[in-house]
Formats: C-alpha cells, sequence, structure tokens
C-alpha cells in the first residue's frame, strides 16, 4: 500500500488547517513547502500530493513556482491537484518534472475531454478527483456540486481513459475519526480504475484496512492532518509496520 502524504499550498505556504497540529510549533521552517516535502521524504512517504488551494478556490493566483520548486527539491513522485483546469496547465506541470496531474472541476465539468487529454498525456500521467459528500459529487474546491449518480461518473470518466480514480471522503477531511471502510469499499466496487482514498485516516490501522481492498485495485491512500500531528510520529509507526511486515 503507498502512503502518499498530503502538502496544501496557500500563499506559497504550508497551510495545515484551522486547528491543526504543526509539528514544532513556533517554528517557521514548517511554513516552507520545500521543508516539509524534504522531511516527508526523509521520513519515508511514498509520494507527495500537492493541492494549490489558491487556484482551487480561483483565487487570482496560484502556486506553480513553489509547486516546481518542491518537484526538483525531492526524489519522490509529486502529484497535483486543485484548479487545474486548461491543457497548458497540464502541459506545464507535466514538463515540470510532476508524476500526475489530477483533475477535478475539470473532470465534472467537461467530461469528454478527459479522452483527449488522456491520449496527449497518457493514462498514466492524468487523474481524476472523486470528491464526495454525502452522495453527492462535489468540484470548484467543495463549493458546488453536481446533480450525476456517483456510478455514472465513475463509469463515465472510465471510458475516456483514465486508469486513475483518487476519493476523497470529504466528511472525514481534517478529522481523523478513521476511514469510513464501507464507503470506500462501495466507491471500489463501481470502479474498475486504480484507485487512491483520501478522508479521515487516523492511525496504521486505517492503513491495515485498505490493505483488504487490494482486490478491488485500491492501491494507495492520502494521508493528511494525521501525519502531522504528533510530532509526526505516524510516519514512525508505518515503517515500523512496514519493517514487520517483512520479518
Amino acid at each position: 500500500m503507498q502512503v502518499i502524504s498530503a502538502i496544501n499550498l496557500r500563499r506559497s505556504k504550508v497551510f495545515f488547517g484551522d486547528g491543526a497540529d504543526v509539528p514544532s510549533p513556533g517554528d517557521d521552517t514548517w511554513n516552507d513547502p520545500i521543508h516539509v516535502a524534504r522531511e516527508l521524504e526523509k521520513r519515508g512517504v511514498d509520494k507527495l500530493h500537492v493541492v494549490d488551494i489558491d487556484a482551487a478556490l480561483e483565487q487570482g493566483e496560484n502556486n506553480v513556482p513553489i509547486i516546481k520548486q518542491i518537484v526538483k527539491a525531492v526524489n519522490i513522485p509529486v502529484q497535483v491537484a486543485g484548479g487545474i483546469r486548461q491543457l497548458v496547465q497540464i502541459d506545464e506541470l507535466l514538463q515540470a518534472g510532476v508524476d500526475q496531474v489530477v483533475l477535478g472541476t475539470l473532470a465534472v465539468q467537461y467530461p469528454n475531454l478527459l479522452y483527449q487529454i488522456v491520449r496527449n498525456f497518457s493514462p498514466d500521467r492524468i487523474a481524476v478527483s472523486l470528491d464526495i459528500l454525502g452522495d453527492q459529487i462535489r468540484y470548484l474546491g467543495w463549493q458546488k456540486s453536481v446533480e450525476m449518480p456517483i456510478k455514472i461518473f465513475i463509469r463515465l470518466v472510465e471510458s475516456q481513459g483514465v486508469n486513475r480514480i483518487i476519493f476523497t471522503d470529504i466528511e472525514r477531511v481534517h478529522t481523523m475519526q478513521g476511514i469510513n471502510f464501507e464507503k470506500i469499499k462501495e466507491i471500489a466496487e463501481y470502479t474498475r480504475a486504480m484507485l487512491t482514498i483520501a478522508g479521515g485516516v487516523r492511525s496504521v490501522t486505517d492503513i491495515q484496512h485498505v490493505e483488504k481492498l487490494r482486490r478491488y485495485r485500491v492501491d494507495s491512500i492520502i494521508i493528511g492532518k494525521a501525519i502531522f500531528s504528533d510530532n509526526m510520529d505516524l510516519l514512525n509507526q508505518i515503517q515500523q509496520y512496514r519493517q514487520q511486515r517483512k520479518t
């Protein structure tokens, strides 16, 4: 199971979210995306999931220059999400060395463009974000919803050649309540593409639960708030768990 750490960017700095724990409070280096990315790599995460919050919310700015610096600063893959709604943006990020671009609003509003995008840039470089609140698909920074059944949307994007879906359980984001296993399984049963899940992770136990869904092509998990809590102890626990599995 691939462990992916989320880094949220806002105004060129790391945004931990309201009320979130910050490693070493008072240490301004934790606002620095480059420092955080390198620290996460050093502690063993497999991949970075960088979210450009400013671009996602259409606030007239983006964090692309910082994203390019992150890509150069680490030796692990970087995937990018948030506000990517034009072909030129996709091309710029991939040319800069981003491993995979995650499309949300574009996929919801113009799903028929996905075939061209996947064909132009390769299925391995394009993922679609499936952000769910209750039974609704959310987009535009989770501010709007679309009146389309989840199963139909999944089938639609898969028909365009998409082979990676990133499912975020919005109700669990930043809560550290644990994953909603049944919800993940429900989505996984709809899906033929490979599936990355996010939302609610709080412990190694959640990773163990998700590993039970490998037969449904669930192969990776994005962790946000929990990674930065308790001085990043979760990453130590994950490494210990992986070592135990090897013995």
